[in-house]
């Protein structure tokens, strides 16, 4: 049976497995565990803010601190000049602090400046900052108020949010930079050749390098190929390396395909590929004509799609000698994660889901599928959880939704 994984990482911060199954198939899963440390005490100082009218309509919110310490971020309320005692928050989620960035015992001698806009915000009305802290600590200051001269609008700081879907493999894109002048054919390099001699080879010649994330078959056009400066007039010369040893390759249809496998480093998950224009004929895929002869291939095969995003660093983490890079930030506004299934039937699936707490309190985060609900994982503190959930039939084949969200206000 042929496997492949697709594994998310986010924050409670979390990870992720959806594991699908044809007729007959079974299902898995993957898992990982981190130490709790302990909690530490919080505090924000010297935290003063200004909110002015903006150019062309809106508010502009800045603030500034002294010190922080265990801070998770900040979230942001608004009152109308009509109606002062009628608190609403701005935004779902929080703007960033810095125990995603600095450990919790950390001090910062500099101040944090951070600046939120806000589009319907109006002169007279009233803003409250809140800390939010890894025990779930809130501290309301304020209110600022919308007073004083026009400033220009500038982008807001960043927010604890879900990461950018990823996972997909990276091909060439047909227009994302400016052809290159076609280099020369280059010498063969003999089957054998140590890898390290290889690799400092292609490094003096005119390549083109295809960034791999995602297990599977990959295709690039022998047209973006010729575009990035790849001498493509004879294509059975084209020569595809990953790590300074060659792998086997296939010519059609206009295009140079082979099978990618992405990496699961700490940092990331990118695996190169080098393509190389050579005097001498590459190796190929060997393939057979479909006929009589050819024998039926299986009717259904076992899929594990894999992901983990590599988006934040929470160095405030002490999880011994474990990776503190993590994915989506899961609050109470829902994180939702797309996962690409194909051809699956969504019988048998399973979810399996890894999440690392930030705040100390308790977490419960809901997991759906496709807006299916399938449970609730439930952990304490800053420990690490896998859970593993059934998903019936609620997986399909193409791409499929996985929400995580917390179900208690100031939970992260």
């Amino acid at each position: 049976m042929q496997r492949r994984h697709l594994r998310l990482s986010g924050a409670a911060l979390a990870a992720l497995t959806l594991v699908l199954a044809g007729p007959g198939g079974s299902v898995g899963a993957s898992a990982s565990s981190a130490s709790a440390p302990s909690a530490t005490a919080a505090k924000v100082s010297g935290l003063s803010g200004k909110a002015r009218p903006a150019r062309g309509g809106g508010a502009l919110l800045r603030w500034t601190t002294k010190r922080e310490k265990a801070n998770v971020g900040f979230e942001l309320y608004r009152a109308r000049a009509a109606k002062p005692r009628k608190r609403v928050r701005v935004i779902k989620r929080m703007v960033a602090g810095t125990v995603l960035r600095i450990g919790p015992t950390a001090t910062r001698r500099s101040r944090s400046s951070y600046r939120y806009f806000d589009r319907l915000g109006r002169r007279g009305d009233r803003y409250w900052i809140v800390d939010v802290a890894v025990s779930g600590r809130r501290t309301f200051r304020g209110p600022y108020v919308v007073k004083g001269k026009k400033v220009r609008r500038v982008s807001s700081s960043p927010l604890l949010k879900p990461t950018k879907a990823g996972g997909k493999t990276e091909t060439i894109p047909g227009a994302a930079a400016p052809a290159v002048p076609v280099g020369p054919v280059s010498p063969a390099i003999a089957p054998g050749t140590p890898a390290e001699v290889v690799g400092s080879t292609l490094a003096t010649r005119q390549t083109v390098r295809i960034g791999v994330t995602q297990t599977g078959w990959t295709r690039v056009s022998l047209e973006d190929l010729r575009t990035r400066g790849v001498d493509t007039s004879n294509p059975a010369n084209l020569h595809v390396y990953r790590e300074g040893r060659e792998v086997s390759a296939l010519v059609r249809d206009g295009g140079l395909e082979f099978y990618g496998e992405g990496i699961d480093a700490i940092d990331t998950a990118t695996r190169a590929y080098t393509v190389d224009a050579q005097t001498t004929p590459a190796p190929r895929v060997p393939t057979a004509p479909a006929g009589r002869g050819a024998s039926a291939g299986p009717t259904s095969h076992l899929a594990t799609v894999d992901r983990a995003d590599r988006g934040i660093y929470f160095s405030a983490l002490r999880n011994g000698d474990l990776p503190n890079f993590f994915g989506a930030v899961i609050t109470r506004s829902p994180a939702t994660q797309s996962l690409a299934a194909p051809a699956a039937t969504g019988e048998d699936a399973a979810v399996t889901v890894s999440l690392q707490g930030v705040t100390t309190s308790s977490h419960r985060v809901s997991v759906s599928l496709n807006g299916t609900p399938l449970g609730t994982a439930t952990f304490e503190g800053q420990d690490a959880t896998t859970q593993t959930f059934d998903a019936g039939g609620a997986a399909r084949s193409g791409a499929n939704s996985v929400t995580l969200q917390a179900e208690s206000s100031g939970d992260v």
